[in-house]
C-alpha cells in the first residue's frame, strides 16, 4: 500500500511538454486515485468489491483525462499569450502572413 502511495506521489511531481505526455500522465493518475479509492470503499463486511474499484478506476480515468487535457489547453492557452503570439496555429508549408499588405479599418477609409 505505501508503494502505491509513493508511486502516487512521484507521478504528482512530474510535469508534461506535449498533449500526449499529458494525458498519459493524467489518465495513470486518475485510473490509480479511482481505482484506490474504490479499494478503500468497503461493505458491511469490511471487504473490498472487485466492482468498485472497477468503478473507482472508470471515473478517475475519465476524471484524470478531462483534467489533463483542460489544464494542458488552458497552460497552451496562457503560454501563447504571454509570448505574444498569433491565436492560429501556424503548421509547416503554411505560408507567413504578408507583411506588406494593407488592412483597411471602417475607421481610415
Amino acid at each position: 500500500m505505501k508503494y502505491f502511495l509513493l508511486l502516487i506521489f512521484s507521478l504528482t511531481l512530474t510535469n508534461c511538454s506535449s498533449m500526449n505526455r499529458s494525458l498519459s500522465l493524467g489518465a495513470t493518475m486518475g485510473l490509480s486515485a479511482g481505482s484506490l479509492t474504490g479499494a478503500l470503499a468497503t461493505d458491511s463486511n469490511n471487504k473490498t468489491k472487485p466492482e468498485n474499484v472497477a468503478i473507482g478506476a472508470a471515473v478517475g480515468l475519465g476524471v484524470g483525462l478531462l483534467s489533463s487535457y483542460l489544464l494542458d489547453k488552458n497552460q497552451r492557452q496562457r503560454h501563447r499569450k504571454a509570448l505574444g503570439l498569433p491565436e492560429q496555429r501556424i503548421y509547416y508549408g503554411d505560408l507567413p502572413p504578408n507583411p506588406f499588405e494593407i488592412k483597411f479599418n471602417k475607421n481610415n477609409r
